[in-house]
């Protein structure tokens, strides 16, 4: 496993579902997103040397590691490396942490790997004409804006590039596979079958963390106007709004 994880872009479409894409120019759209925010178990694996049977990535919007391969059952591609011996890990933290990990894991000291599974997708509320018009409905979630892949970042961050990317702004959705606190559900169920078998799991309510520099890295210009024919909501229990 190579210390310096590889750039790339993660999205939960395999180019088979039915994607709408709109060019939003800023006028009202009615658009309602909301978020699933789930007690999300967490997976504590043990690495005791060698190859640990998994390779990370740098996810091109947030700029979180999440997991591109695996030979762990209880580890999933599109996971995300929290922490590693307690250390929380970023992309600029990332090389030293793997490097000293590296060093020091053995079976009489084994290096505690932190994963969390992939984040609930951003689900379409409710929306106006002209979206439905394009066939958008409740079954769908937001997949990007303005070219950036939004599932891993916070409601507040997607907020925020809703407001600040410049008009036109392409807004690209898709159709959901089936419900995702289904599929939530039974990642969870997943993780504590893994913990009967053996896994340490932890078990904790994770809050969004702050994105303020994931925010500057997608949309470093300052000042933009806000149009007046839109207004975005202060983000509220994993909601937000553009009318």
């Amino acid at each position: 496993m190579s210390d310096e994880p590889q750039r790339l872009t993660l999205n939960n479409s395999s180019g088979e579902e039915k994607t709408v894409t709109f060019l939003w120019h800023g006028e009202p759209i009615d658009l309602e997103l909301s978020r699933h925010n789930p007690v999300i178990f967490d997976a504590v694996e043990t690495w005791e040397g060698g190859d640990m049977g998994v390779s990370f990535g740098i996810e091109e919007t947030s700029r979180k590691i999440i997991v591109t391969t695996s030979k762990r059952l209880s580890v999933h591609v599109g996971d995300t490396l929290e922490a590693v011996d307690g250390q929380e890990v970023t992309e600029t933290t990332f090389p030293e942490i793997m490097q000293a990990a590296t060093a020091t894991a053995s079976p009489d000291r084994p290096v505690l790997i932190e994963i969390s599974p992939p984040p609930p997708p951003v689900n379409v509320k409710s929306c106006g004409d002209a979206l439905q018009q394009r066939g958008v409905t409740q079954t769908f979630e937001l997949q990007m804006v303005a070219g950036h892949p939004v599932q891993y970042l916070t409601m507040k961050v997607i907020n925020e590039l809703l407001e600040l990317s410049p008009r036109p702004c392409e807004l690209v959705f898709i159709k959901r596979r089936e419900n995702p606190l289904v599929q939530r559900l039974q990642h969870q169920v997943s993780l504590q079958h893994q913990a009967y078998q053996g896994s340490r799991v932890m078990q904790r309510v994770r809050g969004e963390k702050d994105d303020t520099q994931a925010m500057r890295a997608i949309v470093p210009s300052v000042g933009y106007e806000m149009s007046r024919t839109f207004l975005l909501t202060s983000v509220v229990s994993g909601c937000c709004t553009v009318s």
